[in-house]
């Protein structure tokens, strides 16, 4: 399977989160677009026109890859205050 690139190294997700240095999980451009692909990209049709709730979703960065992959709504919830509702459109 081709790795496809849903967040750039680049991306205010990597350079601006502190999980990079705080979680036992690799937190890198690498890792993160790995578990994109197999969580939602691979189950494209649970994504697509969807209204999806993120639980645990810190700073958006998986609420913003099912936007990207095509859900109709996303909300994030985290204990950390980091969460949101995100309209498509």
């Amino acid at each position: 399977m081709d790795s496809k690139i849903y967040i750039s190294e680049n991306s205010p997700f990597l350079t601006t989160d502190t999980r990079a240095t705080r979680w036992a999980i690799p937190y890198n451009a690498d890792c993160l677009n790995s578990r994109i692909g197999n969580l939602l990209d691979r189950q494209k049709d649970a994504v697509e026109g969807k209204k999806i709730l993120d639980i645990g979703s810190h700073n958006g960065t998986f609420s913003y890859a099912a936007l990207l992959l095509g859900a109709g709504e996303v909300q994030g919830v985290d204990g950390e205050g980091g969460g949101g509702v995100v309209r498509e459109g």
